[in-house]
């Protein structure tokens, strides 16, 4: 029964590249919808679907905007998977300006100021915070101040203990990459500690999934049937042979040919190696999978965090229709275990 089981969905960061999975979950939304329609019922909005969210970076922002409540109705999200396709869409070359010499601008300090993307946080997410998010939500950081990683949850389920956040400030938090934007001070509403100092989540849980299970387990939800549906950001294909590395010094691996490599072989290991725990996890009886990861090589897309021109944007749609393409039966089977809950 979809009654019995505790549905999760985490998201990963990767920059712009976030407009992938929000097409996906646009084109998962729009199933529910339609298996609902054929019984007679009403759409059911994302946050009803699942127990529990997880993101970290990009995926974090996502989250955020599907579990928080809306200002204008705290009954309803304050986005929908199509809003934060605009975003992405709309707004990505607000977040990412075109620049000259980036590589020359990114040795003397972040990339790009985080003043827009404060405001465009600001005006989707408002005031609310993480407590009252209308599912279980969990966003990764890491704490510079502190050395650790940090865990922003909110929802029913955890308790009034929980240090509380402003979404926005957590949202930022957990996608102040390292380079491309500055940290971010963020403080407990509820707890009288200095603000954390926040970078990039993606640092240490691009892919949100181990992170959010745990979460899950924290919430009392050992002894229940846990389906978990992980969406990725694209894992980049750009080779470093040993004869191209062998005389590297920090520089290079820092940047090179617009590439961060040391950055982007730390996020894609690390997503990986979650990617395979998991699988191990939930899909130990291959005959009753609990996890599903939609993810892929990025082909004929940019694999730069940042890359908002419009060309990139028309084929990150491309991607992931190709994606929701070959996930059909999953997402299919996804949509109708989602509609049939009460």
């Amino acid at each position: 029964m979809a009654a019995d089981i505790k549905f999760i969905l985490t998201v990963d960061g990767g920059g712009i590249r976030g407009l992938v999975p929000a097409l996906v979950l646009h084109d998962l939304e729009a199933r529910i919808a339609a298996e609902r329609q054929a019984r007679n019922l009403p759409p059911k909005p994302l946050h009803q679907c699942f127990d529990l969210m997880g993101g970290t970076s990009t995926g974090g922002i996502i989250v955020a905007g599907l579990a928080a409540p809306s200002a204008a109705d705290p009954r309803r999200a304050a986005c929908t998977p199509a809003d934060l396709v605009d975003l992405y869409a709309d707004h990505g070359r607000t977040i990412f300006p075109e620049l000259w010499l980036k590589t020359l601008r990114s040795l003397w300090g972040p990339l790009y100021s985080a003043q827009p993307l404060d405001r465009l946080l600001e005006e989707r997410l408002g005031e609310a915070r993480l407590s009252a998010a209308l599912t279980n939500v969990v966003l990764c950081a890491y704490d510079t101040k502190e050395r650790r990683a940090l865990f922003m949850a909110g929802g029913q389920g955890f308790g009034a203990n929980e240090p509380d956040y402003l979404a926005r400030e957590a949202a930022r938090g957990s996608s102040a990459a390292p380079t491309f934007f500055p940290p971010a001070k963020v403080a407990a509403l509820n707890a009288p500690t200095a603000p954390h100092t926040l970078i990039d989540g993606g640092v240490f849980a691009n892919d949100p999934s181990m992170a959010t299970y745990v979460e899950a387990l924290k919430l009392g939800w050992s002894n229940q049937r846990i389906e978990m549906l992980s969406l990725g950001t694209g894992s980049q294909n750009r080779p470093y042979p040993y004869h191209q590395i062998a005389d590297w010094g920090i520089l290079r691996w820092l940047i090179y040919r617009g590439d961060h490599p040391l950055i982007s072989i730390l996020m894609q290991g690390v997503s990986s190696t979650t990617a395979y725990q998991m699988n191990q996890l939930l899909n130990r009886d291959q005959d009753d999978r609990c996890y599903t990861r939609i993810d892929g090589a990025l082909h004929g897309v940019s694999d730069e965090l940042d890359d908002a021109s419009p060309a990139n944007i028309a084929a990150l749609r491309g991607l992931a229709a190709r994606w929701i393409e070959q996930h059909d039966d999953d997402l299919n089977g996804w949509a109708k275990r989602l509609a049939a809950r009460p």
